[in-house]
Protein backbone atom coordinates (compact mmCIF):
# COMPACT_ATOMS: atom_id res chain seq x y z
CA UNK A 1 0.00 0.00 0.00
CA UNK A 2 1.55 3.49 -1.12
CA UNK A 3 2.11 5.72 1.18
CA UNK A 4 2.37 8.64 -1.26
CA UNK A 5 6.01 10.65 -0.60
CA UNK A 6 5.69 10.14 2.82
CA UNK A 7 7.73 6.32 2.48
CA UNK A 8 11.05 5.20 2.46
CA UNK A 9 11.82 2.15 -0.42
CA UNK A 10 13.70 -1.25 1.09
CA UNK A 11 16.39 -1.27 -1.35
CA UNK A 12 16.29 -4.72 -0.52
CA UNK A 13 12.94 -5.84 -1.24
CA UNK A 14 11.37 -2.76 -2.36
CA UNK A 15 8.55 -2.39 0.54
CA UNK A 16 7.54 1.06 1.55
CA UNK A 17 7.80 1.79 5.03
CA UNK A 18 7.12 5.10 7.08
CA UNK A 19 9.71 7.80 7.00
CA UNK A 20 10.74 6.92 10.73
CA UNK A 21 10.72 3.38 10.50
CA UNK A 22 14.72 2.11 11.16
CA UNK A 23 13.47 -1.65 9.49
CA UNK A 24 11.61 -2.74 6.22
CA UNK A 25 8.17 -4.19 7.36
CA UNK A 26 8.49 -6.71 4.45
CA UNK A 27 11.76 -8.06 5.00
CA UNK A 28 13.26 -6.58 8.31
CA UNK A 29 16.48 -5.19 6.39
CA UNK A 30 17.98 -2.22 8.11
CA UNK A 31 16.60 0.93 6.36
CA UNK A 32 19.06 3.24 4.79
CA UNK A 33 19.40 7.29 6.21
CA UNK A 34 17.08 9.64 4.14
CA UNK A 35 13.46 10.56 3.01
CA UNK A 36 11.54 11.22 -0.13
CA UNK A 37 9.87 13.83 1.83
CA UNK A 38 12.32 16.18 3.48
CA UNK A 39 15.17 15.61 0.72
CA UNK A 40 17.69 14.47 3.07
CA UNK A 41 21.02 13.13 0.62
CA UNK A 42 20.56 9.45 0.45
CA UNK A 43 22.88 7.61 -1.92
CA UNK A 44 21.32 4.40 -1.29
CA UNK A 45 18.32 5.28 -2.66
CA UNK A 46 20.62 5.39 -5.83
CA UNK A 47 21.75 1.68 -5.74
CA UNK A 48 17.91 1.13 -5.29
CA UNK A 49 17.56 2.32 -9.08
CA UNK A 50 16.84 6.34 -8.31
CA UNK A 51 18.74 8.48 -10.93
CA UNK A 52 20.89 10.45 -9.10
CA UNK A 53 21.95 11.92 -6.00
CA UNK A 54 23.79 15.09 -4.56
CA UNK A 55 23.96 16.41 -1.13
CA UNK A 56 26.20 16.09 2.27
CA UNK A 57 28.85 13.52 2.36
CA UNK A 58 27.33 12.14 5.85
CA UNK A 59 30.47 10.31 6.72
CA UNK A 60 31.90 13.95 6.94
CA UNK A 61 29.01 15.16 8.74
CA UNK A 62 29.61 12.33 11.21
CA UNK A 63 33.56 13.39 11.63
CA UNK A 64 32.89 16.97 12.13
CA UNK A 65 29.93 16.37 14.88
CA UNK A 66 32.65 13.89 16.86
CA UNK A 67 35.09 17.48 16.61
CA UNK A 68 32.08 19.14 18.63
CA UNK A 69 31.43 16.58 20.84
CA UNK A 70 35.26 16.67 22.05
CA UNK A 71 35.33 20.79 22.11
CA UNK A 72 32.00 20.84 24.24
CA UNK A 73 33.56 17.87 26.37
CA UNK A 74 36.77 19.42 26.56
CA UNK A 75 34.71 22.51 28.51
CA UNK A 76 33.97 24.73 25.09
CA UNK A 77 30.40 26.55 25.89
CA UNK A 78 28.20 25.45 23.38
CA UNK A 79 26.71 28.63 22.62
CA UNK A 80 30.16 29.68 22.09
CA UNK A 81 31.09 27.33 19.06
CA UNK A 82 30.29 28.58 15.44
CA UNK A 83 27.78 27.39 13.38
CA UNK A 84 29.39 24.92 10.71
CA UNK A 85 27.70 24.24 7.25
CA UNK A 86 28.59 21.08 5.17
CA UNK A 87 32.33 20.88 2.96
CA UNK A 88 32.33 17.64 1.78
CA UNK A 89 29.51 16.65 -1.06
CA UNK A 90 28.73 13.69 -2.97
CA UNK A 91 27.40 12.72 -6.54
CA UNK A 92 26.07 9.64 -7.45
CA UNK A 93 24.40 8.63 -10.57
CA UNK A 94 22.99 5.54 -11.45
CA UNK A 95 23.74 5.15 -15.45
CA UNK A 96 22.17 1.35 -15.46
CA UNK A 97 18.76 3.54 -14.72
CA UNK A 98 19.50 6.78 -16.75
CA UNK A 99 20.08 4.01 -19.75
CA UNK A 100 16.31 2.34 -19.41
CA UNK A 101 14.82 6.17 -19.30
CA UNK A 102 16.44 6.14 -22.75
CA UNK A 103 18.88 9.47 -20.95
CA UNK A 104 21.96 10.26 -21.99
CA UNK A 105 24.46 11.81 -19.07
CA UNK A 106 27.24 14.01 -20.31
CA UNK A 107 30.68 12.28 -19.55
CA UNK A 108 31.35 15.84 -18.34
CA UNK A 109 28.93 14.06 -15.23
CA UNK A 110 30.13 11.19 -15.09
CA UNK A 111 33.52 12.61 -15.13
CA UNK A 112 32.67 14.60 -11.93
CA UNK A 113 30.70 11.99 -10.15
CA UNK A 114 31.82 10.05 -6.72
CA UNK A 115 30.62 7.27 -7.26
CA UNK A 116 28.57 5.46 -10.77
CA UNK A 117 26.89 2.51 -10.90
CA UNK A 118 26.68 0.75 -14.26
Amino acid sequence: MPLSGLAMRCARCQNENPTDARFCNGCGAALSVGCARCGQFNPPGVEAGGLMSYGTDVSDLVRRAAIYVDKILRGAKPSELPVEQPLAFELWINAKTAKTLGLTIPPSLLQRADRVIE
